[in-house]
């Protein structure tokens, strides 16, 4: 019984429940807000947010364009979602930067530790996590995060610039989504 109630302590609640889409990349759709979106479920705990993405295949290994969002209350991933949102877009090259920067960037966005920058207030909304390889790097991602609005964009993109610095090569560009 000891054991059980040891687990249970560990589990991470999320402070927000947040849902999961996949998005496969539809190349006869030219606009990204047609796209199919396949509801996957709700997860309300980190442990639950690192079982979808290890039960799905790596998203180096998805086909191109196909993307893994995240999202805060269901919030429609769509650019007409966020009329005054920001988006910090991180570049990984490798398979083991895009691993890494998912695992920091799901736990600090989801557990709300990037909070810290913004007095308590929960401004990421979307973690869109996006395969696209190149010439020169087959296992490329684009993992971006959105934000409702650009109140807290330069904390919010210093946060994420010091949280890259455990993957040297990884590139962060912070931008208006609109």
């Amino acid at each position: 019984m000891a054991e059980v109630e040891e687990t249970t302590q560990r589990v991470h609640p999320l402070k927000d429940p947040w849902f999961v889409f996949y998005i496969p990349a539809l190349k006869s759709v030219h606009n990204y807000n047609d796209r199919q979106l396949d509801e996957l479920d709700y997860v309300d705990s980190l442990e639950a947010a690192f079982g979808v993405i290890n039960t799905l295949p790596h998203p180096t290994v998805l086909p191109a364009d196909d993307d893994l969002v995240f999202s805060r209350k269901k919030i429609p991933p769509t650019f007409e979602s966020f009329p005054h949102g920001y988006r910090i877009t991180m570049f990984t090259k490798t398979k083991a930067q895009g691993e890494t920067m998912i695992h920091y960037l799901l736990a600090a966005v989801l557990g709300e530790d990037v909070s810290i920058c913004t007095n308590g207030d929960s401004v990421c909304d979307v973690v869109r996590i996006s395969r696209k390889p190149g010439s020169v790097y087959k296992e490329a991602l684009k993992i971006e995060v959105w934000l409702q609005s650009s109140n807290h964009n330069e904390e919010v993109a210093s946060y994420f610039k010091k949280l890259a610095q455990i993957c040297p090569g990884v590139t962060v560009v912070p931008r208006d989504l609109n």
